[in-house]
């Protein structure tokens, strides 16, 4: 069976996309030789990843209409 040529077009693309990320990579590497996982490193280091949590996820009550606890629609407040 003969390929078209679409299929080698589509092949010598995805080759040159692999192996112009792999020089990049290199290319990353040599210049920068680890800088960035250096500072990354020597921020955390120095401020620290902190004990509070950033945001606090609501819990979901799946069997209420309103959805999250504690969450009381307006029909609910007038009756309480």
């Amino acid at each position: 069976m003969i390929l078209g040529s679409s299929f080698w077009l589509a092949q010598l693309v995805l080759i040159t996309i692999v192996l112009f990320n792999n020089d990049v990579h290199e290319i990353q590497d040599f210049f920068l030789d680890g800088i960035p996982y250096r500072v990354i490193a020597s921020v955390i280091s120095e401020v620290g990843l902190g004990s509070e949590l950033a945001f606090k996820v609501p819990e979901y009550d799946f069997q209420s209409p309103g959805g999250f606890k504690g969450n009381q629609t307006k029909e609910k407040k007038k009756e309480s």
